[in-house]
């Protein structure tokens, strides 16, 4: 392992990764991230999984957790290592809130949190992710926010809608 780990979550969660590691594999960064989420706020901590991220030379693990409200929560729900090879894109959103996965055609996406103290690579993880895959045409075209016009039609649209769906409950005398 190059990374050093120095807080606690670190320390626990590359105690969890060593094991499955390979002899001359080394952590080069570690990020702890939450899925992207509907509801978003409290929904993400009710129902969702967080995981711990490390990024080696040869692979991309993830440890799931569950999210904790405060910290990360220090447990071990499974992990998941990816090739680095499997992995055909990486993006940020428009916002730069959001870290966009690919890997066999399916995107997952993550919040970014640069300023969290659980994790001290926690911003080397996302400029390193970011240089090590292109982005790729099917997460460039989801992530790209839809022209102004087109998303001033869909407002219209939706203001008429609403407007003919109350001039129909009062002209049926509802």
């Amino acid at each position: 392992m190059s990374a050093v780990a120095t807080t606690d979550t670190e320390r626990y969660f590359f105690a969890q990764l060593a094991p499955g590691l390979h002899v001359d594999e080394r952590i080069l960064a570690c990020a702890y991230l939450r899925p992207v989420l509907a509801g978003g706020g409290f929904a993400d901590v009710a129902v969702g999984r967080s995981a711990f991220f490390a990024l080696t030379d040869e692979r991309l693990h993830m440890i799931e957790t569950r999210i904790g409200v405060f910290a990360p929560l220090l447990e071990n729900c499974g992990v998941v290592s990816v090739a680095r090879a499997s992995i055909t894109g990486a993006a940020l959103s428009a916002r730069e809130d959001e870290l966009w996965l690919e890997r066999d055609g399916v995107a997952r996406g993550y919040r970014v949190d640069r300023s969290t103290t659980h994790v001290a690579s926690q911003a080397e993880f996302f400029d390193r992710v970011l240089a090590a895959w292109p982005r790729s045409p099917s997460l460039e075209a989801a992530l790209t926010p839809p022209p102004f016009v087109l998303r001033a039609a869909h407002v219209a649209t939706g203001v008429v809608l609403t407007g003919l769906s109350v001039i129909a409950r009062f002209a049926a005398g509802g």
